[in-house]
């Protein structure tokens, strides 16, 4: 009786903490997406140039269907991050071996944070702008479809060099789950289009 008993505790515990879960979701949710919508300026100043010349390189498609298909791509990216993320976030939260290792892992994201923002300020190692120069296309890009070369660029897309995602991807991995991080990292996405 007391080994059903405790069986019984532990599955109504594991109930309780997917029931917590599913609410810290619905509501975290419509904040990212809300979050990605006031990220938009930043976005569009940051992004725009770039994203105008992907899409001048496509002028022979529509641009709405263009714009379509490059964030499209974009969002799916970014939920493969969350996924990826989240996912993550499990792996350690399920091996860590005490408070102690986990206070570690928060300082180490702490002073990383710290360093970005050094660097954004000039006061830590710079690269020369002559020896900055965009990749080369992949051997074969041109013959890829152009529908799905412009998803597969916006997927690309979620690769660049963003604070605010970062900070989403931290949020995604302390929801400790693949498709919760995912479906946030989705929402933010889709809020930023």
């Amino acid at each position: 009786a007391g080994r059903r008993a405790a069986g019984n505790g532990l599955r109504r515990l594991r109930l309780l903490a997917a029931r917590a879960a599913c609410r810290m979701i619905e509501l975290t949710v419509p904040v990212l997406f809300a979050t990605g919508l006031a990220a938009s300026p930043h976005c569009g100043l940051m992004c725009a140039p770039l994203q105008a010349s992907v899409l001048r390189l496509h002028r022979d498609m529509p641009m709405r269907r263009a714009l379509l298909l490059l964030h499209a791509g974009r969002v799916t990216g970014y939920a493969a991050l969350g996924a990826a993320s989240g996912l993550l976030g499990w792996w350690l939260l399920a091996s860590a071996p005490s408070v102690v290792w986990g206070r570690a892992l928060q300082i180490a994201a702490a002073l990383l944070l710290v360093a970005i923002g050094l660097r954004q300020l000039g006061l830590g190692p710079t690269r020369s702008p002559s020896r900055c120069r965009p990749p080369a296309p992949p051997p074969g890009f041109a013959r890829i479809p152009q529908s799905l070369r412009l998803f597969l660029l916006g997927m690309a897309w979620a690769a660049m060099p963003c604070g605010l995602l970062y900070a989403v991807l931290a949020l995604s991995a302390m929801s400790g789950s693949a498709e919760f991080g995912a479906v946030l990292l989705a929402a933010f996405g889709l809020g930023s289009a």
